[in-house]
């Protein structure tokens, strides 16, 4: 099974459609804004097997698990990788639907700071029609990226940086700790700790997701989806797969475990920068502020920028975590502001290599 993307082209507005905006699509045909010839230069495939462990465990307890394969799902992934081991390493997880291309930018930025940043497509849709076992849970994702970083020989993370869904094995990666050691993260928009606008209404959206996973459920989706979704008031337009693989992801996310992990953060001082915007159309700002109560941050202790970008808050802070809060950037702030957030990730990133906690730009 090949993990590629066989998408339309992404312009840069088009980002704040949210999950419409990034859907399955060949690297071939992408068009990027910037000069992404170092992006491009270093994507690459490799064949892994994933879940063998965890769906051994699962054959005994789950009843749809009791047939999954015993050495797991057998897979190649195509990724990013720019680079040399012995830089600092950066690994990425990019939110459902979405690929390792959000973060072209990113990658090209750090790739130029002589950062090693790695960046693998997660499993789509596609994998769940053709083995109906992975469910796109958040324990799947996170033995998917250790079996991923195995295989490309990598035991330690610098830093985890995650966009939306993508919060949820990238904080897993961290607490585990067993085969692979991560220093700290960046939280990009993250999903939240609780259910979420584009998650609702919840009646409609959960019992989508267990229809979909039926072949004949999904035949009959497909072609009534278009009509159906805006006559229950879901605000996540898309097509059926990309729509149904942000609810499957989040609906087994366990994202109340979130809040978990978001105090641990807190109370171990982990170094971490948390990046939102108030005018997400997926995610409520007031979500946003319960994960920055929960990181120990308060709003006097936010970066505060404007609608163009320019900082009109500097926060004074002792913390472990780093607050930028956008006036007008969406779902996805650090595309729009890449200029921005780059550069605080790239600060994040010394403040570790020197063997600090707190950090600043």
């Amino acid at each position: 099974m090949i993990l590629n993307r066989n998408r339309e082209r992404l312009p840069q507005l088009y980002f704040e459609k949210m999950f419409s905006t990034v859907s399955s699509r060949s690297f071939t045909n992408i068009s990027e804004p910037i000069d992404s010839k170092t992006y491009h230069n270093n994507v690459k495939k490799i064949q892994i097997e994933t879940c063998g462990e965890l769906y051994k465990k699962w054959k005994k307890t789950k009843r749809i698990y009791r047939n999954a394969p015993e050495n797991g799902l057998k897979l190649i992934v195509e990724y990013a990788d720019s680079g040399d081991k012995q830089r600092p390493t950066v690994l990425c997880i990019h939110g459902s639907p979405g690929s390792c291309q959000v973060f072209a930018s990113l990658i090209n930025y750090l790739s130029a700071k002589n950062f090693r940043v790695i960046a693998p497509n997660l499993p789509d849709y596609s994998l769940t029609e053709k083995f109906n076992f992975f469910r796109h849970t958040s324990d799947e994702k996170t033995e998917f990226l250790k079996d991923f970083l195995k295989a490309i020989d990598v035991n330690e993370i610098d830093l985890v940086v995650s966009h939306s869904s993508g919060v949820y094995p990238a904080v897993r990666l961290w607490h585990d700790q067993t085969t692979i050691k991560v220093k700290a993260l960046a939280l990009l928009n993250p999903a939240g700790h609780r259910r979420i606008r584009g998650m609702r209404p919840a009646s409609f959206v959960d019992l989508s997701v267990h229809i979909y996973l039926n072949p004949i459920g999904r035949w009959i989706y497909r072609k009534i989806a278009h009509k159906l979704m805006p006559l229950a008031g879901v605000i996540v337009k898309s097509t059926p797969d990309n729509a149904l693989l942000a609810a499957t992801t989040m609906y087994h996310a366990d994202i109340q475990k979130l809040a978990y992990y978001l105090n641990e953060i807190k109370e171990k001082q982990i170094p971490c920068l948390y990046v939102f915007s108030n005018n997400d159309k997926l995610i409520e700002e007031f979500i946003f502020l319960e994960m920055a109560e929960l990181l120990g941050l308060k709003e006097s202790e936010f970066n505060e920028f404007g609608e163009n970008g320019n900082m009109v808050q500097k926060a004074i802070s002792n913390s472990n975590v780093i607050v930028l809060r956008f006036n007008s950037a969406g779902h996805y702030a650090f595309i729009k502001y890449a200029h921005i957030v780059n550069e605080w990730i790239e600060a994040l990133l010394h403040s570790i290599c020197n063997g600090k906690q707190t950090f600043n730009k």
